[in-house]
């Protein structure tokens, strides 16, 4: 019987694995920084924040939702992708910028050049609002205590930066008004603006340290007080970011290098 040689046959052409497509998760991803998982956590932070309070104090946020520090950090993202709003030059913003680079200049003539100083102070303010905002609140997270015995740093961290999300929403939403907002009302709508975010904070920590402490009054005074230490953090990186962009335009205007 004649045996059949095999050792020449062609080896089977292998059937390449079907890749899985890019979808809306990923259409998100690309744009805002942020998942489907991130706007979910986004809207139960707001609407549940016992429940994502809970889960920071698991070490895999129960495989539902997205580490707070990743999510503030892309909500920040976003809200310097929308310059083209709060830094137009038909904003309030602006022209108050404008208005004092134009009254600097009256006694300095090197300050004459306002559009491009303005131009210069914004892309500075931009760079510097972002890091300074995440470092001062990362340092005043490590000395909070606020969250119940038992929590680590790393919760503390966690919970600190998940109760700055319903606020830090309000503010994107926000800016997007600032071009509908008269330059002689910002001083007005920016102190308003710094009083709801304030009652923002401490209703996130009053609603989410529920599971921590069931009395309200527990609860009450933690959250005054995470309201005052987060504000005070705000306004310590918007005077760090104002300072910094004001000495830029200073030593450009000066013909530093």
């Amino acid at each position: 019987m004649q045996e059949t040689d095999t050792s020449a046959a062609a080896p089977e052409t292998p059937v390449p694995a079907k890749r899985a497509q890019p979808g809306l998760n990923d259409m998100a991803e690309d744009i805002f920084g942020l998942s489907l998982r991130g706007l979910s956590t986004i809207w139960e932070t707001i609407t549940k924040p016992a429940i994502v309070f809970t889960a920071a104090r698991t070490p895999d946020w129960n495989q539902r939702y997205t580490p707070s520090l990743r999510l503030v950090t892309s909500i920040i993202a976003v809200m310097m992708l929308l310059r083209i709003f709060w830094a137009a030059e038909s904003s309030s913003m602006y022209q108050m910028i404008v208005a004092q680079l134009e009254q600097v200049a009256e006694q300095m003539p090197e300050f004459e050049d306002t559009e491009n100083l303005v131009e210069i102070y914004f892309n500075t303010w931009a760079l510097v609002f972002p890091l300074g905002y995440l470092a001062l609140h990362f340092l005043f997270s490590l000395f909070t205590r606020i969250w119940g015995k038992g929590a680590s740093l790393v919760t503390r961290v966690r919970l600190y930066f998940v109760a700055l999300v319903p606020a830090l929403v309000f503010a994107v939403f926000s800016v997007l008004l600032m071009p509908a907002v008269p330059m002689g009302s910002i001083a007005v709508v920016t102190t308003g603006g710094m009083a709801i975010s304030l009652v923002l904070y401490m209703l996130t920590a009053f609603f989410g340290l529920r599971s921590a402490y069931p009395s309200m009054g527990a609860r009450l005074w933690r959250a005054l007080l995470f309201g005052v230490i987060v504000s005070l953090a705000d306004l310590l990186s918007s005077l760090l970011s104002n300072f910094a962009a004001g000495i830029w335009i200073g030593i450009t205007a000066l013909g530093g290098s």
